[in-house]
């Protein structure tokens, strides 16, 4: 079982967060977000490049933090080097009492325990 596919079968809210390994221009980054029915929270805050370390220009955005559409991200930002090889990602988020419109009636048929 992908982890997408995990995660889409999970109850909301959702974070999913880690050094993934890939940036989120990646098909496979792509295909997670589909499958687990998440966002990135990086959405809207720019690139944020997490590793490595040193050198900056090397810098790319490996380090994730996907999120289900109940949550808002309030605030994302990158964090000082904590003497890791990878910087560490800060993200605020508030909770929206909508729920997730693939979530709502998820898995019931049209008409089904209607009267």
């Amino acid at each position: 079982q992908s982890l997408g596919e995990l995660a889409s079968q999970l109850p909301r809210p959702v974070i999913l967060l880690g050094d993934l390994n890939t940036t989120s221009w990646s098909p496979s980054f792509v295909r997670l977000l589909a499958r687990g029915d998440l966002r990135d929270s990086r959405n809207g805050f720019g690139v944020q490049p997490t590793w490595p370390t040193h050198p900056r220009l090397l810098r790319i955005p490996i380090d994730h933090a996907l999120i289900s559409a109940d949550l808002v991200v309030t605030r994302h930002r990158v964090g000082p080097d904590i003497g890791s090889d990878h910087l560490p990602i800060i993200i605020d988020l508030d909770h929206t009492l909508e729920p997730s419109p693939r979530r709502e009636g998820a898995g019931r048929r049209e008409g089904a325990g209607r009267q």
